[in-house]
């Protein structure tokens, strides 16, 4: 089911400042491998909402391929990010060492 008027989804999207390379990138990814990832819409609210909070630690945990995480560091620079993945089988997962 979707949650997201989709008309509205694409009016704000061409509002939208255009993300990073890495992040085009993981998107791409992430569609090709059925990842669940961030609405644009929904990386932009929480870019917007960072950014006026400017928070020092964020923990986010379901990373999966680490697109959120780099929309909130990008957002907030200056924030301790701590991210936490159960899924073994998923970059950055329950195995991994970084």
């Amino acid at each position: 089911m979707e949650i997201v008027c989709e008309k509205a989804a694409r009016y704000v999207e061409t509002l939208l400042p255009p993300f990073s390379p890495i992040l085009e990138r993981l998107e791409k990814e992430g569609q090709e491998e059925g990842i669940p990832y961030l609405l644009p819409c929904s990386a932009q609210f929480i870019r917007v909402l960072l950014g006026r909070l400017r928070p020092r630690r964020i923990l986010e945990i379901g990373t999966a391929i680490g697109y959120s995480a780099i929309h909130m560091a990008e957002a907030a620079p200056e924030a301790h990010i701590v991210t936490l993945e159960i899924d073994a089988q998923l970059p950055g997962g329950a195995n991994e060492q970084i």
